[in-house]
Order: C-alpha cells, then structure tokens, then sequence
C-alpha cells in the first residue's frame, strides 16, 4: 500500500465520521423541534380544555369587575406555573442525561450553561405561546352570555 493511498484513507474516515456526526446532529434537532412543538400543542390543549372549562368563571368574574387583562394574566400564569413545574424535572434529567450520553456530545460539556440557558428559554417560549390562545379565549368571553346560561 502506498503513503498516497494510507493517508488517503484516514482522510475519507474522517470526512465520513465528521458526515455521521453531522447526521446525528440533523436528527437531533428535528426531533428536538417536534419535541418542543409537541410539548408547545399538549399545553394549549390542556389550557384550552381548562379555559372552556371555566369560561363561567371567568363571565362573572368579568361581571363583578375583573378587567380583561385581570383574566389573561390569570390564564398566563397558570401557564407560566405548568411551565416552571415542567422545566425543574426536566433540567434535573437533562443534565444527568447529558451526563450518561457525554460521548455523544460534540464539544459541549454535560453541563453546560448556555445550553441549559437557552433550552430553557426555548421551552418557556413554547409553553407562553401555547397559552396565549387559551388566555385570549377567556377574555373574549361575554358574561352576560354566561349569566343567562345559568
């Protein structure tokens, strides 16, 4: 064998380790966007079950004088306080899982901070924008609709 044709092979290795490292990166983002997606749509349907739910609630409390914006901060914070709940497991298990898989971590160390940081923000974003629907939903509700529902 040649000195050509060695060094030659080490280069395609590693041309194909860095394609499979760019592959495995790829598949994790896709499944990491649909992950986040999933999780964003599961809070809005669980805020929008609870928002129609409560939709007689939130007409009187309208009526006796809550302002609009009373009731979406309201249905805002519940979201807020599913996505807290949420987040403190799930970083607890990202950083141990991050730990178990470091080989498969690319120049990024299991505990990493600005990973952390900005997965955290990402996943708070989807759980507000999953519940900005639902909290316009409570404030579009006409109390004297509900009043003479009852």
């Amino acid at each position: 064998m040649s000195l050509w044709s060695a060094s030659h092979s080490r280069v395609a290795t590693g041309r194909m380790r860095t394609q499979s490292r760019a592959v495995q990166t790829r598949v994790l983002m896709t499944f990491t966007g649909v992950a986040i997606l999933l999780a964003g749509l599961g809070i809005y349907g669980l805020l929008s079950f609870t928002v129609s739910l409560r939709q007689q609630e939130f007409g009187i409390r309208m009526a006796l004088g809550a302002r609009q914006s009373d009731i979406f901060k309201m249905v805002l914070s519940r979201g807020a306080i599913l996505a807290v709940a949420g987040l403190i497991p799930g970083l607890v298990l990202a950083y141990f899982a991050a730990r178990w898989l470091e080989s498969l971590l690319a120049g990024v160390k299991p505990g990493d901070l600005l990973t952390f940081s900005s997965a955290t923000v990402l996943c708070f974003a989807a759980t507000l924008l999953g519940t900005v629907v639902p909290a316009l939903q409570a404030v579009r509700v006409d109390p004297t609709t509900v009043m003479r529902a009852e």
